[in-house]
């Protein structure tokens, strides 16, 4: 096998490699796969195992050879990869194969050339000396916010009781009436959801004070803030929701209730922690801060990695063709392009790019160790205990089953890792805030962007 590797000319950060395979790489396994063909044939006339090989030969000769080459390529542009230290973002992608017409088992055996486009991380350093560097937060925990994570726990675990009349913090179950002209009718005669201040503030504040068992003739836009807002609690689709948006409906309250908080006991902290053996209020504070702490922490990192990595990129000109962003969309998001890809599509991708490029310049890897002990913070284990290292396993192996929420682990512990590093290396500015702070400065960020 013979390999030619150059730059696209168009495309600085694309290489191009010419695979070139001869019949001595791989016609011994091609006529292996042709023996196995000749005893598993069948052609009327001859026996099973007795079909002529000059028959098998004419008919899968020349796919046999195309399928046992391709493969073999495959197969091997790693091991060159590798030996030549060749830093891709993606797999190889092969752009060219030989077609079936131009291999005979009458003519000599061909010579065959594939080609493959590798989408390269940039060789050129990253401008770090030419940025502001973003500042890392150190989000800091209050009491206030250990109160508030308690009452949330309180209203996750407590219990629905029957309230009378309307008011800001009941649960409402209504009937809602379609208007029999409509279409939508004969489908959904009445819905029945139910509604609270955080799925329907403006329906909720109509009904205020409104007693159960009272009809209210409405118009469908006065009870909701938009559409989306609407379309989960009448469970219709936007083009439907659109004809009932300026319509009258009758709606009825049918039942109302309020949310009586769970009590702060042993049960509330086995429901919250389960398995932990949390017996007092004060421990189940204490692990509500560690949890809070981890939280905002994991979160610190992910917004500095991103920060970071959005104002290098209009610092970093990526170049990759259209084509390899199509197979990049396609093979991550399993979907069809359908050619259109935009600018937005690509960012996201040179993001990727930047972040790699970071961890290439930073030498860092992710290992086990550094896993089990993200783990270990995580769910709060003991690492002097004898069976340590059996949860560490068994947690382990539990998240390995969802690909997605490895993946996010692995993201994770990758993040605290390129944190760490990097305000080693750099000059970085930390700065406490508080978690209403932070939470503001990531709604100023989404609304810029």
């Amino acid at each position: 096998m013979k390999y030619e590797l150059k730059t696209d000319p168009e495309f600085l950060h694309v290489a191009i490699m010419d695979v070139t395979v001869e019949a001595n790489d791989y016609s011994e396994e091609v006529e292996k796969q042709l023996k196995k063909y000749k005893q598993q044939y069948v052609l009327p006339g001859f026996r099973p195992g007795h079909v002529p090989m000059t028959i098998i030969r004419k008919r899968f000769y020349s796919s046999t050879v195309l399928s046992q080459s391709t493969q073999l390529v495959e197969d091997k542009i790693f091991d060159f990869i590798k030996e030549n230290n060749i830093q891709y973002f993606y797999y190889p992608i092969l752009t060219h194969v030989p077609s079936l017409e131009s291999i005979s088992s009458e003519k000599e055996s061909p010579v065959l050339t594939f080609t493959f486009k590798i989408p390269l991380i940039p060789a050129e350093n990253l401008p770090l000396n030419e940025i502001v560097l973003p500042e890392y937060y150190h989000i800091l925990v209050t009491e206030e916010n250990i109160n508030e994570e308690v009452v949330r726990w309180q209203k996750e675990f407590g219990k629905l009781i029957t309230s009378r009349p309307v008011q800001e913090d009941s649960i409402v179950f209504i009937q809602i009436k379609v208007p029999e002209h409509l279409p939508l009718a004969s489908k959904q005669a009445y819905l029945m959801p139910l509604v609270s201040k955080a799925s329907a503030p403006q329906l909720i504040q109509l009904l205020k004070d409104k007693e159960k068992g009272t009809t209210e003739t409405l118009k469908v836009k006065e009870m909701f803030s938009n559409l989306q807002e609407a379309e989960p609690i009448l469970r219709v689709k936007e083009n439907d929701l659109a004809q009932l948006w300026e319509e009258q409906v009758d709606l009825t309250i049918m039942e109302t209730y309020v949310q009586e908080p769970a009590p702060i006991n042993a049960d509330l902290f086995n429901k919250v922690f389960p398995n932990e053996n949390i017996e007092t209020e004060e421990a189940f504070r204490n692990r509500i801060l560690s949890s809070l702490n981890f939280h905002y922490q994991r979160e610190a990192n992910y917004h500095f990695v991103q920060t970071l990595i959005s104002t290098i990129l209009p610092t970093y000109p990526i170049h990759y063709s259209d084509e390899i962003y199509y197979h990049l969309y396609e093979s991550i998001t399993k979907k069809q392009s359908n050619g259109e890809l935009n600018e937005e599509i690509k960012k996201a991708f040179n993001k990727i790019v930047i972040e790699e490029k970071l961890i290439a310049e930073l030498n860092l890897t992710v290992e086990d160790h550094h896993i089990k002990d993200y783990i270990a913070r995580y769910f709060m284990l003991n690492k002097e205990q004898e069976d340590f290292e059996r949860k560490i396993q068994t947690i382990m192996y539990s998240l390995q089953q969802d690909n997605k929420t490895y993946k996010n682990l692995l993201d994770d512990v990758k993040h605290e890792l390129l944190v760490k590093k990097f305000m080693e290396k750099y000059p970085v500015i930390s700065k406490e805030i508080n978690i209403k702070e932070f939470h503001h400065i990531l709604q100023s960020q989404n609304h810029k962007s």
